[in-house]
């Protein structure tokens, strides 16, 4: 079993930086980018994107709500029709980037709360699907989930994928936290190894959760987050040498 790494990142904003997307980028084969609607700008996409083929990892689209201040942590209650239409805004502007650099659009996955409302909320799930099937490409979502239901039962190629760096509660649910905290590389590396050979994580209470690990997520903008990168490109590379 082929095991990735994918980054959120592209997560900057004029001026502001958020997260080393250049020393993240060697430990990593899959970036999400923001498209603007919680973080990033079109420079910062055009940055992000060339130095994702520099380094040849493959580039999704990670759109939002619309939030900028609150970083797309916050559920903001629009009509379905509109967060379609901010849907295909923000994929088509990182795929007209992609296009200028002859790259494929490798995948959309959702940023923040937008992931985690379809993650519970088919109406939500169900349009990501169709910007999906518009671009002809794969979601990312949490296995077991509304996003696992939805988009396998839309014909939606689905890849699940495990967080290195968020906790999970007693119900196998993603906790999505407004900031991160730094880590502990060790303990991220003994996390990602239990994932990987055993399938099963700890949530916040100690109970072993069932998960699904072909795809590992870190964020850019852990305040070590290349601690935690390199940590889980160690644990995968030792699994995938044993294999």
């Amino acid at each position: 079993m082929t095991i990735e790494i994918n980054c959120d990142m592209g997560e900057g904003f004029g001026l502001y930086t958020m997260g080393d997307d250049s020393g993240l980028m060697e430990f990593i084969s899959v970036a999400n980018v923001a498209c603007g609607f919680h973080a990033s700008d079109p420079q910062i996409m055009l940055k992000t994107v060339t130095l994702a083929k520099q380094h040849q990892v493959k580039v999704g689209a990670h759109p939002s709500y619309p939030d900028k201040q609150g970083f797309g942590r916050r559920y903001i209650a629009i009509s379905m029709e509109e967060l379609r239409a901010d849907l295909i805004y923000q994929v088509g502007a990182l795929k007209g980037f992609l296009d200028t650099l002859d790259m494929p659009l490798n995948h959309i996955k959702p940023h923040g709360a937008l992931y985690g409302r379809a993650a519970v909320d088919k109406d939500t799930a169900n349009v990501l699907c169709d910007v999906a099937l518009e671009f002809n490409v794969p979601l990312y979502g949490l296995a077991g989930t509304v996003h696992e239901e939805v988009y396998r039962g839309r014909g939606v190629k689905f890849i699940g994928e495990f967080y290195a760096d968020l906790d999970y509660n007693d119900q196998g649910e993603l906790i999505i936290t407004k900031s991160h905290e730094p880590l502990d590389a060790h303990a991220v590396k003994s996390k990602i190894e239990q994932a990987i050979t055993q399938g099963t994580t700890l949530s916040v209470n100690g109970k072993d959760i069932p998960i699904v690990a072909s795809s590992i997520c870190v964020h850019s903008d852990t305040p070590n987050a290349i601690d935690v990168a390199r940590a889980v490109q160690q644990a995968v590379a030792q699994f995938q040498a044993s294999s």
